[in-house]
């Protein structure tokens, strides 16, 4: 009985380590299957192009392209059209890869295009017409005769990620005549023409029929040697550019401009870090409420260009950019009206920091302008722009210059700028400048006046050099009161009373202390005058003793001055002695040895 149920057990257990291994090798089978189909390539080197076109009636529709072997999918969200892993060559005609008036969900992925067509514009690696809901991630579309990818007319809702786009001479990318909400996110592009180029399109120069690109996000991709690296043209509205590296541009970093189209509207560049430009790093020309901000500049490479440059623009805002190190100026304004720049900080640049030429009503605030081998900033044909509340230090020429003659600045007001160590701190060559506010003016590190009445206001204005003959009538400046010790005298020697003390003020003290050398602590006063503490006096040693008096104003400003007098206790006689008391010793010794001498001459003589 137990063998049998013994041998039951044993084949059970074959029969059970049988089907775990056949299930094993069954799911390693299938995983190395599902492996292949991802990482393998379907076919290689395919050279013929392909063309899905979906408009009705085209026979080379996706019902075509799906019993293709390089296609699969239904064209859903949830499965998708899928092109993947091929190489075509275009042989120089046409696009590789093109698809035209579909809607349908697709994925072209992990293939290689290369060597498409040199037709007017519109050959590409990877080309759509009139194309939503696509993703482009992961093909190399390198060395085309034109463009890298290829959007065109109506395309929406299509994301170019993650791509290799090299060694295109016109564009990596191309976004044009109606293209909206795409993104364009993650792709490295290298030694192109315009790297990314977004452009609206007027079907002629009379219809005003305008196909504008809006809505469209570019971030996070890495451009090198290109000859513009992110362009948006004629009508591009309300794009997104970000966290995107540019380096090595021949031309534009990035450049928005409207020539033809309708204007480019309300688009925004932050967060991006551009290096080594030959041209302007960012410019905007005849554009309208752009926002530029939080970008990093770095090593612009031409004197005449600037690292951001504005032209014809109104109504935008550059603030909390980070610009240095470029040979040309920091911030050029031409024929802008209406801007504002803030908090930007513009270090170490060849040129100007700021500089604006025919330009209007703008606001410069709160930057922080220094050592640029120019001026800080400079002025030229501009009037009505409000320059405050600005640190401008160390630059090579002015901290501030307007022109003079026909290119003179007028009627710009400037207040609450703090000019730190500048060469010359500033220059007005212009008519009807304004050097102060109503209440307050700007911080002169060399201003000579004084501030009597310790409102933070200097007493008497501050001239500026040029020939409009302009003054800060409100100079901000403080200086820290001024003490003067009447008493006690240096030198005085006083005993077991403790000093008494006056002292004069300049200026208007919050707050009064003295300080004892070699003693902890301040001793507050409320009076001119009074007396060192006697407790305190009592405690310290005969010698030298310095005492230290200290004021500060409403500004924090402290003045202090110091004197040194002597502690000296004379020696005087104890107050309970006897006059005459050691006399009286004396004779009592003597009495005592007299009497001790005379009882032993006696038992001598006995």
């Amino acid at each position: 009985m137990n063998k049998h149920k013994n041998l039951i057990i044993k084949m059970a257990i074959l029969i059970s380590l049988t089907i775990i291994f056949n299930l094993t090798f069954v799911l390693k089978l299938n995983n190395q299957l599902r492996n292949s189909d991802n990482l393998q390539p379907k076919i290689s080197g395919l050279t013929s192009p392909i063309m899905i076109d979906d408009f009705p009636g085209s026979l080379n529709n996706w019902t075509w392209a799906v019993n293709q072997s390089w296609c699969k999918g239904n064209g859903t969200l949830s499965d998708p059209y899928i092109i993947e892993n091929i190489t075509i060559n275009g042989n120089s005609v046409g696009s590789c890869i093109e698809i035209k008036n579909s809607n349908k969900y697709f994925i072209i992925q992990n293939c290689t295009v290369y060597n498409s067509g040199n037709s007017f514009m519109y050959d590409a690696g990877l080309k759509l017409y009139n194309t939503s809901n696509g993703l482009f991630t992961k093909n190399n579309c390198s060395n085309n005769q034109r463009h890298g990818i290829l959007l065109i007319t109506d395309c929406i809702n299509i994301t170019i990620q993650s791509n290799n786009i090299s060694d295109n001479p016109y564009s990596a990318i191309v976004l044009c005549e109606g293209c909206e909400f795409n993104k364009v996110i993650n792709n490295q592009l290298l030694n192109n023409g315009a790297s990314i180029w977004l452009r609206s399109f007027k079907e002629n120069i009379f219809s005003g029929n305008v196909q504008p690109c809006n809505y469209n996000t570019i971030k996070s991709n890495y451009i090198n040697n290109s000859h513009s690296a992110i362009f948006l043209q004629d009508g591009c509205s309300n794009n997104v550019i970000y966290n995107n590296t540019i380096d090595l541009s021949n031309q534009y970093g990035i450049y928005l401009e409207t020539v033809n189209g309708d204007d480019n509207f309300n688009n925004t560049i932050f967060n991006n870090t551009i290096s080594r430009s030959n041209n302007n790093a960012i410019e905007i020309y005849n554009c309208t409420y752009t926002k530029i901000f939080e970008n990093i500049i770095t090593d612009s490479k031409n004197f005449w260009s600037s690292s951001i440059k504005q032209a014809w623009s109104k109504f935008g805002s550059v603030f909390s950019n980070q610009i240095q190190n470029c040979v040309g100026y920091g911030v050029y304004l031409y024929g802008c009206n209406n801007n504002s720049f803030s908090e930007n900080i513009i270090m170490n640049n060849t040129n100007d920091g700021i500089c604006l030429s025919n330009s209007e009503s703008n606001n410069i605030s709160e930057n922080t302008i220094q050592e640029s081998k120019n001026n800080g900033i400079s002025l030229y044909e501009s009037h009505y722009n409000d320059i405050y509340e600005n640190t401008i230090r160390n630059n090579g020429y002015y901290g501030i210059y307007t022109a003079e003659g026909i290119s003179s600045s007028d009627n710009n007001l400037f207040y609450e700028n703090f000019f730190l160590e500048n060469k010359k701190h500033a220059i007005d060559h212009g008519i009807n400048n304004h050097w102060n506010s109503t209440t307050i003016g700007n911080f002169w590190d060399n201003y000579t006046g004084i501030d009597a009445n310790d409102d933070g206001i200097g007493d008497t204005p501050h001239h500026i050099p040029g020939v409009a003959g302009s003054k800060d009538n409100y100079p901000i400046f403080w200086d820290a009161p001024i003490i003067s010790i009447v008493s006690p005298i240096a030198n005085t020697s006083f005993s077991n009373t403790a000093p008494g003390y006056e002292i004069s003020i300049e200026g208007i003290p919050q707050s009064m202390w003295y300080t004892i050398e070699g003693v902890i602590g301040n001793f507050y006063i409320t009076q001119l005058t009074g007396t060192i503490d006697q407790e305190i006096w009592d405690n310290l040693d005969e010698g030298e003793i310095t005492i230290t008096f200290y004021a500060q104003d409403s500004e924090s400003e402290i003045g202090s001055t110091s004197v040194t007098v002597v502690k000296s206790i004379p020696s005087t006689p104890s107050t309970d002695s006897i006059p005459g008391y050691n006399l009286f010793v004396l004779l009592g010794v003597f009495s005592v040895v007299a009497i001790i001498m005379s009882t032993k001459l006696k038992k001598f003589n006995n």
